[in-house]
């Protein structure tokens, strides 16, 4: 999402906040920052994986596969390693959004499921806890960000 401007209907952090504002360590009133997070209700996986994208030079373009062939079996993965997958939504670009329900896990736990994933091309990110992901059907101006996988289970009440 680096220098992308989405409008703010498009976005959400998956944690769940203390407080409006809060006052960091440097004195500066917040809202959404770390410092304020309560829980991580969610956590999600990204890769941008797609022609032109740094580090997959050598494997993209390919006649044989494309940057969504690569990250359905990153994500097949995961599923295979029980990875409590909620929804798979589709940034309406180059990457789909895993997100996966925190419940019953700590933030260590949270990024012990997160960090090894950067081995596959997963975009780390989302070990900030207060970062604003990409909301699941949301009225973006130029491309929907639709929803494509949907698991009930995982639903953190």
């Amino acid at each position: 999402m680096a220098g992308t401007k989405l409008p703010l209907e498009c976005l959400i952090t998956p944690a769940t906040f203390g407080t409006r504002e809060v006052t960091n360590s440097n004195g500066k009133v917040q809202g959404r920052c770390d410092a304020n997070v309560l829980n991580r209700k969610y956590f999600v996986l990204e890769a941008d994986i797609a022609e032109g994208e740094p580090g997959w030079l050598g494997l993209l373009p390919n006649s044989k596969y494309n940057g969504f062939d690569l990250q359905a079996g990153i994500i097949r993965h995961l599923f295979d390693l029980s990875y409590p997958i909620v929804s798979i939504v589709h940034s309406g670009n180059n990457s789909l959004h895993i997100w996966c329900s925190g419940k019953g896990l700590s933030d260590a736990d949270i990024n012990a499921k997160i960090l090894p994933t950067s081995a596959f091309g997963v975009d780390t990110h989302g070990t900030t806890i207060s970062q604003f992901m990409r909301l699941p059907n949301s009225p973006h101006p130029t491309r929907p960000q639709k929803l494509l996988y949907f698991n009930s289970d995982f639903i953190y009440d």
